[in-house]
């Protein structure tokens, strides 16, 4: 398979495994609002925050995959490519995605801020309510598997 053959297969999957994401998180807020509403906030909070850290990971994946820089190592799984995303992100490559893509630029910007001001231990008690859920562990388990039959 040529370099640009698996590229192509890569960017299709990865799209298809942000996606299935972004459908999970839907899934799982509904039901920590229905397990936990007495933290409603918290959980729109914790939500919303994964969202926008799943979007900048996608416009991380496109700004790359449009500039050619992903080598094929990265290509070799879904947790290669998001490893290179996160704790491969270097700062001149955020300085740059920020100075060409305004909504990037928001992007990261609500996340420092969500960040700055998080509980981190906010949905300690809520959390095991929303893990004991069976709605919630087969939305997960869905989500483990479409990840598996998407892998490269």
């Amino acid at each position: 398979m040529s370099t640009k053959s698996r590229a192509n297969i890569a960017y299709d999957t990865f799209i298809k495994w942000a996606n299935s994401y972004q459908e999970f998180l839907r899934i799982a807020e509904r039901r920590a609002l229905k397990v936990s509403p007495a933290h409603k906030q918290a959980w729109q909070i914790a939500f919303s925050l994964q969202r926008l850290l799943k979007r900048r990971q996608s416009s991380r994946f496109e700004y790359l995959f449009a500039r050619d820089k992903l080598d094929i190592v990265t290509f070799k799984s879904l947790d290669s490519i998001a490893e290179r995303l996160d704790k491969g992100w270097t700062e001149a490559e955020e300085a740059d995605l920020r100075e060409r893509m305004a909504a990037y630029r928001d992007n990261s910007w609500a996340i420092e801020d969500i960040q700055s001001k998080w509980d981190p231990h906010a949905l300690d008690d809520a959390r095991q309510l929303l893990e004991n859920d069976s709605k919630y562990r087969e939305a997960r388990l869905a989500l483990s598997e479409r990840a598996r039959k998407l892998e490269l």
